[in-house]
This record gives structure tokens, C-alpha cells and sequence, in this order.
């Protein structure tokens, strides 16, 4: 008589031991949800088209929002079918000691529908994450 095996093996964690990181994951990410304002995660507004735009934080808190609101207004751009090029220049000089710093910035908008009454709705500063969010709402297009 000749017998044949085969097969595979496999180690099953104890059903205790599965779920524990399953409920770190969970918890965490529903802390960092619980933290960040409403229109973060949805930034309807009746009547209007909404987006919200984020940012890293830079150096400078002026780039930082100008970041967000680019992004916010592509955001919106997406949903009007609208074409945004946008160009962030950023210059450093140093002679000695003495460093100076510039940053330009230049937007083209191209689109056969018009973006109007563009407003800042809310903004928020995450320090926890070092991230910067804007809450950005347009007029509906007639």
C-alpha cells in the first residue's frame, strides 16, 4: 500500500489576539475624525459648490494659506470643469550670514463657465498633524 500526503500548514492566532490591532486602527483613526471640524470631511453648503483645499504648514503662514486655497479652488475647478495652471516659485539668496527669501506665485484660470463669489467659509489649523485646512464655497453656475 503506498500513501500519498500532502498538504500545507498555517498558524491561527488566537481570535483575542487578532482583534486587538484591528481596534487600535479603528479607534485611531475615529480620534482623528472626531478632532477635525465638520466640513473637513464634508463641505457641503446648500446652494453653493463647496470644496475645502489643505495644506503642509510651511515656514510661512502666508504660503501655507495660499497652498490651501489653490488647492481648494482646483477642487472646485473639477467640479465646473474649470483648467487652473498654477506656478509657485520659490527663490533663496544668501550673502554671508544675510539669506533672503521669495516666493512667487502665478495662477492662469481657463474655462467656459465663471466662478463667482468665491468665499473663505472656514479654516482650521491642525497642530496635531501640522496641517492646514480651508473651507472654499462658490456660487452655483446658472
Amino acid at each position: 500500500m503506498i500513501v500519498f500526503l500532502s498538504g500545507c500548514g498555517s498558524h491561527v492566532e488566537p481570535e483575542s489576539q487578532q482583534e486587538k490591532p484591528q481596534k487600535v486602527i479603528k479607534k485611531s483613526v475615529s480620534l482623528i475624525v472626531e478632532v477635525l471640524p465638520t466640513w473637513v470631511m464634508n463641505p457641503t453648503k446648500e446652494g453653493y459648490i463647496c470644496e475645502v483645499g489643505s495644506s503642509s504648514i510651511y515656514e510661512k503662514m502666508a504660503l501655507t494659506k495660499r497652498t490651501a486655497l489653490i488647492i481648494a479652488k482646483a477642487n472646485i475647478s473639477k467640479e465646473i470643469k474649470l483648467y487652473i495652471d498654477t506656478q509657485i516659485t520659490k527663490k533663496s539668496h544668501c550673502e554671508g550670514d544675510n539669506c533672503q527669501k521669495e516666493i512667487h506665485s502665478k495662477s492662469t484660470l481657463t474655462s467656459s463657465n465663471m466662478i463667482r463669489n468665491v468665499s473663505v467659509i472656514d479654516s482650521y489649523h491642525d497642530t496635531d498633524t501640522a496641517r492646514y485646512y480651508i473651507h472654499l464655497c462658490t456660487s452655483k453656475i446658472d
